[in-house]
């Protein structure tokens, strides 16, 4: 997994740091020199992991790194081992929690983006099917015809209802002018 640039922060679980078995066994010395690397491998290129250029990095480098005696770091290292506090996968260190961090982000990520993807397909299908102008098409002429509001007189409706209705008949029934006089090669 590569570094990601949009997490420039890490996310610190104080409460998990406080539950860890582990890291409540360590001295205070080993909680500070395990902070340390746990910054390194949220900085490195495999994010997660100890890694530099995608290999471990050797033991007497990160004695350089974290300022600490060569024999020092392996009796740490050997004591995180033996605490589990550290996985180790293909020859590099790795963080269980960093890993896991970076799994749910992946995952709340594609879901934010999967639900935005549908909701655009929705939205795009709404505006196919709406003749009504949208931030997409309010440049295009619609159908401008006033819509005038209903009476709010009840009889009146009623009334205009009527009158629309009698109109409708009298054209539908009324017959021209050739149609009285009986031509029927309209």
């Amino acid at each position: 997994m590569s570094k990601k640039k949009d997490l420039p922060a890490m996310p610190f679980y104080f409460g998990d740091w406080k539950k860890d078995p582990g890291v409540l066994a360590m001295t205070f010395e080993e909680k500070g020199i395990w902070l340390e690397i746990i910054g390194l491998m949220w900085e490195s290129e495999e994010r997660g992991y100890l890694t530099i250029g995608g290999k471990p990095i050797p033991t007497k480098l990160l004695s350089k790194m974290l300022k600490l005696s060569e024999k020092k770091l392996k009796k740490v290292l050997k004591n995180f081992d033996e605490m589990n506090v550290f996985s180790v996968e293909n020859g590099k260190i790795h963080s269980r929690k960093i890993l896991n961090i970076l799994d749910l982000q992946a995952k709340r990520s594609k879901a934010g983006r999967d639900g935005g993807l549908a909701k655009a397909r929705q939205n795009a299908s709404k505006r196919s099917a709406s003749p009504l102008p949208n931030a997409e098409n309010e440049n295009e002429t619609v159908n401008k015809t006033p819509i005038t509001p209903d009476p709010v007189d009840p009889d009146l409706k009623k009334k205009s209802l009527q009158k629309a209705a009698e109109d409708l008949l009298d054209n539908d029934l009324a017959l021209t002018p050739e149609e009285e006089a009986g031509n029927d090669n309209l």
